[in-house]
């Protein structure tokens, strides 16, 4: 298999790390931790990461802090599909060439799944393959190009896309319970996800979203590998 294409989409919404702290020292969240906490927080987003800005789905983000778990995911059903279509778009690949879609997420969830609304935008072919994989955490990139393979093996010759699509302003959450430690936990998820993409890749430096369109030497089998990150 070869690289084909590459691709990645973003919040517009984008701030440096001493802006979120900033904004987040003003949330009743952030003053409401122990002093030990609000370290904790400063350390995260203070500190050598790697990380030089977050994108987030809101100009508000700061209001993010207070809001329930529907808000949330209501922002989640606004931009994963949105953001999956720009991305998918930039590939350059006619929508109507596509055999499978599947995409994974661990941030937010919707019934009909974000493969249906993709689709549906993009105007693919009524007998277009979805599939949605949720829930699987910071390795989801790999089962789902795992799946892609297998569509690909029993469909030679068939073009597949694939999008890992994290809306992580609309996980946010901030928590002080015995033994667990205030953060915004899904920064880690997504260091170690692409730490493990960047092991397939071999080599190279960790970078905040990767593509990848594959296609399958001797079958002919086009594998489109789209995968992305937002925070």
């Amino acid at each position: 298999m070869f690289l084909e294409a590459l691709a990645s989409a973003f919040p517009s919404n984008t701030y440096t790390q001493k802006e979120c702290f900033e904004f987040t020292q003003t949330t009743s969240s952030y003053q409401s931790l122990s002093k030990r906490g609000q370290v904790i927080m400063e350390r995260v987003l203070l500190g050598d990461s790697g990380i030089k800005r977050r994108h987030f789905c809101t100009d508000n983000p700061a209001a993010m802090f207070n809001v329930g778990a529907q808000k949330l995911n209501e922002y989640f059903e606004r931009e994963a599909p949105a953001l999956s279509i720009a991305a998918l778009k930039k590939t350059g690949v006619d929508p109507s060439e596509v055999d499978a879609l599947i995409i994974c997420t661990c941030t937010g969830y919707l019934c009909p799944g974000v493969t249906s609304h993709v689709a549906e935008n993009l105007g693919m072919r009524d007998d277009v393959y979805l599939q949605d994989i949720v829930g699987l955490g910071c390795g989801a990139a790999l089962p789902m190009m795992r799946a892609a393979e297998g569509f690909l093996a029993a469909n030679p010759g068939k073009k597949v896309a694939t999008v890992a699509v994290e809306i992580c302003s609309a996980a946010l959450f901030m928590n002080e319970e015995p033994g667990e430690t205030p953060c915004v936990c899904l920064v880690m998820v997504l260091q170690r996800r692409f730490g493990l993409m960047k092991k397939v890749m071999g080599g190279g430096s960790w970078v905040s979203s990767t593509r990848f369109m594959f296609q399958s030497i001797g079958k002919k089998s086009d594998l489109l590998i789209l995968v992305e990150s937002r925070y």
